[in-house]
């Protein structure tokens, strides 16, 4: 009987653990199938407010994807100034255009370079830049027929090309390039400005003066207005090429799409610039409403307390700090090119002479030193004898005594000069070998200083202690653009969201997705496990309210891509897919991408922000909503509630929890107060190519 108890207890156990491990997936695929659904019925509510659906029989051109979790922006990362804002508020703000400042508008253009998820519920972005994706399609472009063209129309719109777009420095900014088509452009709209301008002033006056005055406000005044006009027209002719460039143009037997095919180029190629860091190119884009930046008043206390230490330290103006940094970028490489450097006859030479002159300088040093202490000696005992006799103090052995102490004290930095000559000689020689690795460690600290001061140079002139001020003051003009919404899961309506069939099978695309993944610092356990199926198959209401932030990037030609008149062709040879096209409904659109190969099926046209987010989690016991407080306590928070980022990461040690928690009569009340981007809103590339 024995024998045969320890074969059956392993059975036994082994087939209760199978039956747990069973039991438990099947909880956790419960918990996983709950919160696909609710997310789903959640997306569809957040859809229909911020992007309210359109007919069955239209096709899906403009989509909503969301992000799992979102982003936490930083207020002071697109702060762009007192004075930025002053010229927008005054287009006339003291007759003077304001610049972005580049830091700023590098986190605009990173925010915007971006290629959202195909997938609504997991919006997260692909990692490539848009701009760089576009720039590669516009290099592939060409207009249809072209190889069908003779051998002499090649050359004719080879040469209009070439021609048209030359740049050579802009007459009116040297620092600048323009193109030859660029000039005559702006020449052109010279022209017509001046011609409507008479034309309208010659209007009012026909409209508002009697026949006989006004025909002598004409007599007398016609012959300036058109002078002006005139001027303008000669301008054109001969800085804008007028004649020459027309000629080329006609050269472009396709004239309409081979023209915006090279305005598009050479718009973007204008636009571009090198980034600070110098490792990309960044292109310039705005965001409508302008001032959206006044919500993310996300400050932490550690951007506070930075504020507060800058307001602290040594207030540099942005010229000191840039030549503080020429300074530290000379003894750099100076540093450098020691490290490299290799000794050579002639200094081995020089050091040696040098040697022998500090040996003889010690030598004469050495004799100074004790002609000096004789003196001295002689100087007090002299000073005694007239002390006694009564005499003046000031004896000729004191004079001398001073005189070889002044000629000590040179001898003695000369000697030290030529001591440390001595030392860097040798050092060149003899220890460079040796000593790279410490000049690597000054190269390393002068990098630090430098990225130091360059952070400042970005910071001058704005206060991180007044941003929050400045936000919470400038906020009552957006608020009547939020939106308001509102979902409960246990009284979802099923027709909420069959105006619209693409939605009707959103919940196939929240794999991956789950109202409550939150963690902090602590590791991963079965009993974390257990509380994450708990609070996944709760019931939630969410509350809040969302933005619409477009994006409009001026280099950007859309237009492109809904003409018939071209065709990408690669560098290896063959088409390139840009895009599927509209399809009836959301699953075949992914559908589509899936089967293929598409380098631009869509692009971000705006963010969605929200605010003021309250997320309850109903039917929770009491142990599970105690547990979640705990977690959520944590200064330090990874993941998020749904489509909402539970803390905030601006860096290196730069992390702190936005999220307040507290227990309810039925489970758990989330409030995430700060502003986040909680979603894209993209356009679908018309089928292209034709």
């Amino acid at each position: 009987v024995s024998k045969g108890m320890r074969f059956v207890f392993p059975c036994v156990l082994f087939l209760a653990l199978a039956t747990a491990a069973v039991h438990g997936n099947a909880a956790l695929n419960a918990a996983e199938e709950h919160s696909k659904e609710t997310l789903a019925q959640l997306y569809t509510v957040i859809h229909n407010v911020a992007l309210p659906s359109i007919s069955d029989e239209a096709a899906v051109s403009k989509r909503l994807v969301m992000l799992l979790p979102g982003k936490v922006l930083n207020y002071y990362d697109y702060y762009p100034g007192a004075a930025y804002e002053s010229s927008i508020e005054n287009p006339d703000y003291e007759g003077q255009q304001v610049i972005i400042p580049p830091r700023v508008m590098e986190n605009m253009f990173a925010l915007a370079d971006i290629i959202p998820g195909h997938q609504p519920l997991r919006g997260t972005e692909s990692g490539e830049s848009m701009a760089i994706i576009y720039e590669n399609i516009l290099n592939m472009l060409e207009v249809k027929g072209f190889n069908e063209k003779t051998q002499e129309e090649k050359k004719r719109y080879i040469t209009a090309i070439d021609y048209l777009a030359k740049e050579f420095p802009d007459p009116l900014d040297l620092t600048k390039n323009v193109t030859r088509f660029q000039l005559y452009r702006r020449s052109q709209q010279l022209y017509n400005a001046k011609r409507l301008a008479m034309e309208e002033t010659i209007d009012e006056k026909r409209t508002t003066l009697s026949a006989i005055e006004y025909e002598r406000w004409f007599q007398r005044n016609y012959p300036s207005l058109n002078s002006e006009v005139e001027g303008a027209y000669t301008e054109w002719l001969i800085f804008g090429q007028k004649e020459i460039v027309e000629l080329y143009k006609s050269y472009l037997d396709v004239e309409s799409p081979g023209i915006h095919l090279e305005e598009a180029r050479m718009a973007l190629r204008a636009s571009g610039l090198s980034a600070l860091d110098r490792t990309r190119t960044v292109y310039p884009v705005s965001f409508v409403p302008s001032n959206w930046y006044r919500y993310l008043t996300n400050v932490t206390n550690v951007d506070s307390a930075a504020g507060q230490e800058d307001e602290r330290g040594e207030d540099l103006s942005r010229d000191q700090i840039q030549y503080k940094i020429g300074e530290l970028e000379a003894k750099k490489r100076v540093l450098e090119t020691l490290k490299n450097t290799q000794p050579t006859a002639e200094l081995v030479q020089q050091l040696n002479q040098v040697k022998q002159d500090l040996e003889s300088s010690n030598v004469d040093l050495s004799n100074l030193a004790n002609k000096t202490e004789r003196l001295r000696q002689e100087c007090l005992s002299s000073r005694i004898l007239a002390k006694i006799s009564g005499e003046s103090q000031q004896t000729p052995k004191c004079a001398e005594y001073e005189i070889a102490t002044t000629n000590a004290t040179d001898s003695v930095s000369d000697n030290s000069d030529i001591y440390t000559c001595v030392k860097d000689l040798d050092f060149q020689i003899n220890g460079v070998a040796q000593q790279r690795a410490a000049i690597d460690d000054i190269i390393s600290t002068i990098d630090d200083e430098i990225e130091q001061l360059q952070s400042r140079l970005l910071k001058v002139g704005i206060k991180m202690s007044n941003l929050a001020q400045h936000a919470a003051n400038t906020q009552d003009e957006l608020d009547s653009k939020w939106l308001q919404f509102q979902f409960d899961s246990q009284h979802y309506e099923q027709e909420t969201h069959q105006s619209s069939k693409s939605y009707s099978v959103a919940t196939s695309f929240s794999a991956g997705g789950f109202l409550w993944k939150v963690s902090g610092s602590f590791s991963y356990s079965r009993a974390q496990q257990d509380f994450e199926q708990k609070m996944n198959q709760a019931d939630l209401t969410v509350k809040g309210e969302l933005l619409r932030v477009n994006i409009l990037r001026p280099w950007f030609r859309p237009s492109l891509f809904k003409s018939a008149e071209y065709q990408t062709i690669a560098a290896s040879g063959g088409s390139v897919k840009v895009s599927p096209g509209y399809q009836s409904d959301e699953a075949t659109f992914i559908t589509k991408l899936d089967q293929g190969t598409y380098y631009l099926p869509q692009y971000a046209t705006g963010l969605l922000l929200s605010r003021n987010i309250e997320l309850e989690f109903k039917n929770i016991d009491a142990s599970t909503t105690s547990h979640a407080i705990q977690i959520s306590s944590q200064s330090r928070l990874s993941g998020g509630f749904a489509f909402w980022r539970a803390s905030a990461s601006f860096g290196y040690n730069r992390q702190e929890s936005h999220v307040k928690t507290e227990s309810t009569a039925s489970g758990l009340r989330v409030k995430i107060p700060g502003a986040q981007v909680v979603g894209y809103y993209t356009e679908v590339v018309p089928a292209f190519p034709k």
